[in-house]
């Protein structure tokens, strides 16, 4: 899969590094690009935004940054950014955060993801998330149809591409293993599916016990994303009720402190793959 969420968060590297050195504001920078708010700014600067070669050129100038060099290679990685990317076909289906860590997840090396109420996406059956998306819809303010869950289903199980090609951590909840979506033969498919998946050796899963209380389970689910130098900073991707937040900087650490404490009290992986078992052999 093509991203141009690479090329993009080089991009924002380097022009984080070229204002700072200019001594100038994400304030400053929006007056003089005649923008409503910094915000575009830093969706650029973080890579969660492209930016046209001709707006980039205007802002490079209030950089001081003319050498032809410089300036046309920021422009092609600029180029290469507004490229659209696979996911670009269900942009009405997505929300912006989603569509960002769609983007950041096809690019990452690795994600160590915490998940304490359902299977997380990547190790998820069409059944299951067709079910999980339907019963999310039937809310008191339906807020998707069908065409939407269609569309949520196809991006979810075509990023299901990236098992092999990056390392994959997850901690699972037992809760979430637990509960039943869709009914018995969803979560029979879907037991076996993680039995499949824990065969691949990019892949570990564990399971954080129910019973477990030396490492409280954090709120939230949240997944870290690691990237190959020069593809950016690691960041957190953490998923609230209406849609999700990017961490980045110092903060990344804590989340790592958190996913090794919440590795070092959740089950080994062979031992999750046993329990795994023997939750679908109750099922039956």
């Amino acid at each position: 899969m093509t991203s141009p969420t690479v090329p993009r968060r080089r991009l924002g590297q380097e022009l984080t590094r070229l204002r700072k050195a200019a001594a100038m504001t994400g304030e400053q920078v929006a007056t003089k690009m005649e923008w409503s708010s910094p915000s575009k700014l830093y969706k650029i600067e973080g890579g969660r935004q492209g930016i046209q070669p001709k707006e980039l050129r205007e802002l490079l100038g209030y950089y001081g940054t003319t050498d032809p060099e410089t300036v046309d290679a920021l422009c092609a990685l600029a180029r290469q950014g507004k490229q659209r990317a696979w996911w670009s076909q269900y942009a009405e289906a997505l929300t912006d955060s989603y569509t960002t860590y769609v983007g950041l997840e096809s690019a990452a090396t690795e994600l160590r993801v915490y998940e304490s109420t359902t299977v997380h996406g990547l190790l998820q059956t069409e059944d299951y998330a067709r079910a999980l998306l339907t019963t999310a819809a039937q809310a008191p303010e339906p807020a998707m149809s069908a065409a939407t869950i269609d569309s949520k289903v196809a991006v979810r199980m075509e990023r299901q591409s990236l098992l092999g090609r990056l390392r994959l951590w997850v901690i699972l909840d037992e809760a979430a293993l637990r509960r039943i979506v869709g009914g018995s033969e969803i979560m029979a498919a879907q037991y076996e599916r993680l039995i499949e998946v824990t065969r691949l050796p990019s892949v570990k899963l564990q399971v954080l016990p129910l019973g477990d209380t030396t490492s409280p389970a954090p709120p939230t689910n949240f997944t870290v994303m690691e990237f190959d130098e020069g593809a950016g900073p690691d960041a957190v991707y953490v998923e609230l009720l209406t849609g999700g937040i990017f961490v980045e900087g110092t903060d990344v650490r804590r989340y790592n402190v958190v996913f090794n404490n919440l590795r070092a009290a959740a089950l080994s992986p062979a031992r999750s793959t046993s329990l795994i078992k023997e939750v679908a052999a109750g099922l039956a």
